[in-house]
């Protein structure tokens, strides 16, 4: 059942309506909450009220922090970063919380008998450069994992079994020795693509069709909001 209005967290709270202070939830528009009086830390938190706005397009977030008339975003476009840096009235921080693993990855339907083999699957990560996602497509501001478990959990970390480097050849020769040669055309087999709604996932999904047509895999990229991307998944 779809959440039709939403529960605040133990900091803010959301009401219709507060004497004194109007608190509202404007469906694909904005969300106005207030301080939660009874917080269980004294003197948290610090503000009475907060107004989020929900802004599709990450070029109208940028421009609404310029002109004043938004005081924070936790992201901007990407290609925008080194410009909003340089504004002095604006700071920037790339920081991030070395437990929590906000991680792309490419998941597999196993499902499908094809993906189902790890030889196969072994294949299309090695066809995969990841210096080519991290650098031209997060600008530097992403680096590769080794791991589903954040680094800085080192007890638990272990990046053996994703040592996947980026080799074709090796790619070819995985996918010939599975029995899956290259047609006239010189396709093998054809996969559909689905990623989570956003420029640089969008930019990747692009991206994985050129690596994976390079080693003979035909790719369809299915696009969508992010409705549409959960029903696919």
């Amino acid at each position: 059942m779809p959440l039709m209005k939403p529960v605040g967290a133990a900091v803010l709270i959301v009401e219709a309506g507060v004497t004194g202070i109007v608190v509202e939830w404007v469906r694909g528009s904005h969300v106005v909450l207030r301080r939660n009086p009874d917080y269980w830390q004294p003197g948290r938190p610090f503000l009475d009220r907060i107004a989020v706005r929900f802004v599709a397009d990450a070029m109208a977030v940028s421009t609404a922090l310029e002109a004043g008339e938004a005081d924070v975003s936790y992201s901007v476009a990407l290609p925008e970063l080194e410009r909003l840096r340089a504004n002095p009235r604006l700071s920037v921080t790339t920081a991030s919380d070395n437990y929590l693993n906000n991680a792309q990855v490419l998941e597999f339907n196993l499902d499908r008998p094809i993906l189902a083999r790890r030889e196969v699957r072994h294949a299309l990560a090695a066809a995969i450069d990841r210096r080519i996602i991290t650098g031209a497509i997060f600008y530097g501001h992403a680096q590769a994992a080794g791991s589903t478990i954040p680094a800085a959990l080192k007890a638990y970390n272990d990046e053996a079994p994703f040592a996947h480097p980026f080799d074709l050849a090796r790619a070819n020769r995985l996918l010939d020795e599975a029995g899956l040669p290259r047609g006239p055309d010189g396709t093998r087999f054809a996969l559909r693509l689905t990623f989570h709604p956003g420029p640089a996932f969008k930019n990747t999904a692009e991206y994985l069709r050129a690596a994976f047509t390079r080693v003979g895999v035909k790719v369809e990229i299915a696009d969508g909001d992010l409705a549409t991307f959960i029903r696919r998944v």
